[in-house]
C-alpha cells in the first residue's frame, strides 16, 4: 500500500506530501488502518480548503480517496 496526502484549495493542489509506503501489521483489520502525520498549513493565507488522503494498492493497482473540507482563519 502507499499512501499520499494534498491539501487542495479550489480543488488544485497547494500542499502535497510525497507518497509514503503504507505496511500495516500482520493483525490489522485491513478495512481501517491507522495513519498518522502532520501537514504544514502556517505558509497559506486564509480561506476555504480540502485534505485529500489517497491510498493505493500497489498490487491490485486499485486506490481511494476521501476529502474533508475545513477553513483556515
Amino acid at each position: 500500500l502507499s499512501v499520499q496526502v494534498r491539501v487542495l484549495r479550489d480543488g488544485k493542489p497547494v500542499v502535497a506530501a510525497p507518497a509514503r509506503k503504507l505496511t500495516p501489521d500482520a493483525t490489522a483489520d485491513l478495512a481501517r488502518i491507522p495513519l498518522t502525520g502532520a501537514v504544514t498549513l502556517g505558509q497559506l493565507p486564509a480561506g476555504q480548503y480540502e485534505i485529500e488522503i489517497g491510498v493505493t494498492d500497489n498490487l491490485s493497482k486499485t486506490s481511494a480517496t476521501q476529502r474533508v473540507g475545513f477553513e483556515i482563519l
